[in-house]
């Protein structure tokens, strides 16, 4: 957006010095071309995600088909990491399970490794990023996050109960 608010007035200037002017052209002139900028910015992000998205289950995804039965979106949270899938095959001090296992198994995450970010899209599409970096601290946010979620506070209990048993 820095770019088009340093060319808009720039134009604008050159073009009021013309004489026999008209302003409401002018003015509808800057709207039209504004809408087309920004539907451009807004199509090379679409294209940026797929790309990435494309890259990601080519080389570095991991996923299961299994998608939560009580889940009304009917998808999977979706993990970003900047860490590899050999770093998520750590075992937590406190479960017998590797973090992927946990994550993918029995929290309906899909992960995408070696991405350009740490974060998770949960089931209605809000992204939240996280504050941790490394593969235990990252496991243990999302199990903090998703406990307090609607649907994840239900996949919370199933897992701890699982645990015990």
């Amino acid at each position: 957006m820095i770019f088009l608010d340093a060319i808009v007035p720039i134009v604008s200037l050159e073009i009021s010095k013309s004489p026999n002017v008209n302003f409401g052209l002018l003015h509808n002139f800057h709207q039209l071309e504004l809408k087309h900028l920004l539907f451009q910015l807004e199509l090379i992000q679409i294209l940026t995600t797929t790309f990435d998205i494309e890259h990601c289950i080519a080389s570095n995804y991991m996923s299961l088909q299994k998608i939560n039965p009580e889940n009304i979106y009917k998808n999977r949270r979706q993990i970003k990491t900047t860490c590899s899938k050999e770093d998520f095959m750590i075992l937590p001090n406190q479960y017998n399970l590797t973090c992927t296992q946990i994550l993918v198994d029995h929290f309906y995450c899909d992960i995408c490794f070696n991405a350009n970010e740490n974060s998770i899209t949960s089931y209605d599409g809000r992204e939240i990023y996280f504050r941790n970096k490394l593969p235990l601290e990252i496991t243990n946010e999302c199990l903090s996050l998703i406990s307090n979620m609607r649907m994840g506070s239900i996949e919370y209990t199933k897992f701890i109960h699982f645990q015990n048993r």
